[in-house]
């Protein structure tokens, strides 16, 4: 896809912002590092931290499972919305006790609703769009990802 240099799954851009965060200092100077140099420790630390950490209030190891990955594919911002769409609660992308309480009560409700939204979102890509997104070439790699999850 169009997400330039990847490591991992990690592209540039998402190391960059992750880097400057959690900045390795030497000297009062913040380390550069490219992301075809980091290694299989930094890249779980990686994923841990911006994908698994904002979303272990699930209690569902399957439904938290879900949830990473579609965090990892499509934003952990759009994820929260879908959420709270499954759970049945306002949409808001803010994740508070309501969204966290509503999902943890229907976790099987909530994970059959959030796969359902994941396909529709694919089916937005490949044919919502005018032209067609570019990405949509990437449609059945994508859909074979998800089917993982059935």
């Amino acid at each position: 896809d169009r997400g330039g240099p990847t490591k991992y799954g990690i592209t540039q851009k998402s190391w960059d912002a992750y880097r400057e965060r959690h900045k390795k200092v030497i000297d009062g100077l913040a380390i550069p590092e490219l992301v075809r140099n980091i290694d299989r420790d930094d890249a779980v630390a990686f994923y841990r931290t911006e994908y698994v950490a904002p979303f272990e209030w699930i209690m569902d190891e399957r439904l938290l499972g879900l949830v990473v990955d579609c965090a990892v594919n499509h934003g952990k911002h759009r994820v929260s919305t879908w959420l709270q769409e499954a759970a049945g609660v306002t949409v808001d992308g803010v994740v508070g006790p309501i969204t966290k309480a509503a999902v943890n009560a229907a976790p099987e409700l909530v994970y059959r609703r959030l796969l359902k939204r994941r396909f529709k979102f694919y089916a937005e890509i490949a044919t919502d769009q005018q032209p067609v997104d570019p990405d949509a070439k990437f449609l059945r790699g994508w859909i074979n990802r998800a089917c993982e999850f059935i």
